[in-house]
């Protein structure tokens, strides 16, 4: 309760006094919660400054991608751009509509970022077929294993809640309901 009220404390002395606060943690949950801005360092170097909601759902790069809440980064053939902000990518075998930087070009070797949370079973929609390796019930929810077929060495992790359906050793289908491309390292868009 200390971190939650230290929390509150801080945010209502910035509302009230407008001042400019630099606060460093190592933290994600408590930088998220506390500020307007948040600035990614890797190695010495600004990765990011952006918002935590630009942060979380647009990283600028795999290392932001891959350290804020632990996203998970998927090879993919950029395909065509659709609408401004938005392209057509294959990921392990099923073709998708991802967000995308404005003016993103058919490509090879970029990423898909997305969240254990993005990802569905779809078992007769579209998708990417799988074996589910292990089910972990958890009370009210399951933890899942997953190894899509084209990728057997991969594992995805995603929570199913209840009534959970799959069974360790069964085949499934996957589907990533929401999906943000991060360009090849060193590729300009």
């Amino acid at each position: 309760h200390l971190r939650a009220s230290m929390e509150d404390e801080f945010a209502s002395f910035h509302k009230r006094t407008g001042t400019t606060i630099v606060y460093i943690t190592h933290d994600q949950a408590e930088a998220m919660a506390l500020a307007d801005r948040i600035a990614v360092m890797d190695g010495g170097r600004l990765a990011q400054l952006a918002t935590p909601r630009e942060l979380y759902h647009e990283p600028a790069n795999e290392m932001v991608a891959s350290f804020i809440s632990q996203g998970i980064l998927l090879p993919v053939d950029v395909l065509s751009a659709e609408e401004r902000g938005h392209c057509k990518v294959r990921v392990l075998g099923a073709e998708l509509v991802v967000r995308c930087r404005p003016g993103e070009r058919p490509r090879t070797g970029a990423k898909v970022c997305c969240r254990s949370a993005d990802l569905d079973v779809s078992p007769d929609g579209p998708g990417f077929d799988g074996l589910v390796k292990r089910v972990i019930y958890q009370g009210g929810s399951a933890r899942i294993e997953f190894a899509p077929s084209t990728s057997p060495d991969l594992t995805l992790h995603f929570e199913q809640p209840d009534p959970v359906l799959l069974e360790s050793g069964a085949h499934a289908r996957l589907r990533i309901r929401s999906g943000w491309l991060i360009p090849a390292a060193g590729a300009a868009s």
